[in-house]
């Protein structure tokens, strides 16, 4: 049965169909003051933490809608497992052992595609950094494009800030440009 949080959210609704206990240990890693204060200026609209019918998916941000997507049915060895090695690693969500953090990851990843959804500034930076050529894209799924080069970069960040630092310094950079412009007011 889809639980529903009895406190008010910064983020518009949430559904999920995990627990009271672990609906709050997956969005616990929104508690931090740079992602607050981003989401009191730019709300996302609807989180869903749900069984997705396709299985493969680990989840989707919608642009239009405003709404983050996150399928609670983690599978090891496709959306979990994966040895943690900058450069190497498929992407930022499997990069752990512990299905929790998987599912924490993913929605880390679709809150930084928000942060980029109607904001000028944090698309002029991430693209900026996407075309750097002293860029070392944390993950292979980074390397995709400018949008995943900054999703997969904040979840490094948010995960393990020393390892981007030291792997990449132009996406831990950027993340630091993109989280202060994300915190302003867009005109």
């Amino acid at each position: 049965m889809p639980q529903k949080l009895e406190r008010p959210l910064p983020y518009g609704s949430l559904r999920s169909d995990l627990s009271q206990e672990r609906t709050r240990e997956i969005l616990r890693v929104l508690d931090r003051p740079e992602i607050l204060d981003a989401l009191k200026r730019n709300k996302i609209m609807s989180i869903v933490l749900e069984r997705l019918p396709e299985k493969s998916q680990s989840a989707y941000y919608d642009f239009a809608q405003k709404s983050i997507t996150v399928n609670t049915a983690r599978k090891l060895g496709i959306h979990f497992g994966e040895e943690w090695r900058p450069g190497r690693t498929g992407n930022m969500s499997a990069a752990t052992k512990d299905k929790a953090e998987s599912t924490r990851r993913a929605l880390l990843q679709e809150i930084a595609h928000h942060f980029e959804n109607g904001n000028t500034e944090v698309v002029r930076l991430r693209d900026a950094a996407f075309r750097d050529p002293r860029k070392r894209p944390i993950t292979r799924y980074a390397a995709a494009d400018a949008g995943e080069y900054w999703a997969e970069s904040f979840v490094a960040y948010m995960v393990d800030p020393d390892a981007l630092a030291t792997y990449d310094p132009v996406g831990s950079m950027m993340v630091k440009k993109v989280l202060s412009a994300a915190r302003r007011p867009t005109p």
